[in-house]
């Protein structure tokens, strides 16, 4: 991809993450214009709650997820924090200040799971917290936030999408084939087994540390640092673009520039980097300079 079409595809993912925030606007006349319409909005959705009086909500759910295998999550506001779950049950738990008694809706289906948080932290002023266990059953896992940090430990997976539109997203010990996020404000940290991972971020840092040493790893970043490190000598072809932004590569003690394509091991696999503006760091972990 050259970097006149990464630019087009940054421009329309940041118009799209503008379209979910318009959505987000209660219809009605508004004192100034979008954008300023949506603090507006907030501001008053806020005075209401202070008269109506928020309240603190504490919910435990345990939905029987056997012969399950896909579970959403969608949050308009707070942070989600994931866990494996030894039980054959999707357990949820949300804390934290709503106007509404129980902002949490649960839709089972047939071989799915959507859970949803109607409002959060964003308008109150709180801070409202999502935890979701998830069984070994799940094998797919989509979430979607507007506002909030999301991490945490979770099961092996098949795959695993994220788009978030502010906050930091950190997991560990994944063990996925198939992951990708989309975040237009926010650190992303990974750590794991994975073969293939797709990133789009529009601000914020990403660090990849990979027990893979031929995983798949496409990075499209607008602005930020990217920094990926293998637990082994790493095994991939990496190509590197970049508007304004140098690409290092280290290994121990030793480091140096580069700016061409670079085969580390046998090339077995594929590292794509394309940023607007940041730097690439990869620790090539035992590679022979």
């Amino acid at each position: 991809m050259n970097l006149g079409k990464f630019a087009l595809i940054t421009l329309i993912f940041t118009v799209a993450c503008f379209g979910i925030s318009y959505a987000t606007v209660p219809k009605g006349e508004h004192k100034h214009f979008y954008p300023l319409s949506l603090l507006d909005s907030w501001k008053n959705f806020h005075i209401v709650k202070n008269l109506s009086g928020s309240k603190d909500v504490n919910i435990s759910e345990n939905i029987p997820a056997t012969g399950i295998g896909k579970l959403q999550i969608h949050v308009e506001a707070g942070d989600i924090v994931l866990r494996s779950s030894e039980t054959t049950e999707v357990t949820v738990n949300l804390n934290g200040q709503f106007s509404k008694e129980n902002p949490l809706e649960i839709d089972q289906r047939e071989n799915e799971i959507v859970v949803r948080v109607h409002e959060g932290s964003l308008f109150d002023g709180g801070e409202g917290v999502l935890e979701v266990g998830i069984p070994a059953s799940i094998r797919e896992l989509m979430i979607a936030t507007v506002s909030g940090q999301v991490g945490g430990d979770i099961p092996a997976l098949q795959s695993f999408n994220l788009a978030s539109v502010s906050g930091d997203l950190k997991f560990s010990n994944l063990d996925i084939p198939s992951l990708k996020i989309a975040s237009v404000s926010g650190d992303i940290e990974l750590n794991g087994k994975m073969s293939e991972v797709n990133l789009v971020s529009v601000s914020g840092d990403i660090l990849v540390q990979s027990e893979n040493p031929s995983a798949s790893i496409k990075v499209n970043s607008t602005s930020g640092d990217v920094a990926l490190s293998f637990s082994s000598q790493a095994d991939a072809r990496v190509k590197f673009k970049s508007v304004s932004g140098e690409a290092k590569i280290q290994s121990g003690t030793t480091s140096r520039d580069f700016s061409n394509d670079l085969v580390l091991g046998k090339g077995n696999g594929a590292v794509s980097i394309e940023t607007i503006s940041g730097n690439l760091l990869i620790d090539g972990a035992g590679q022979n300079f």
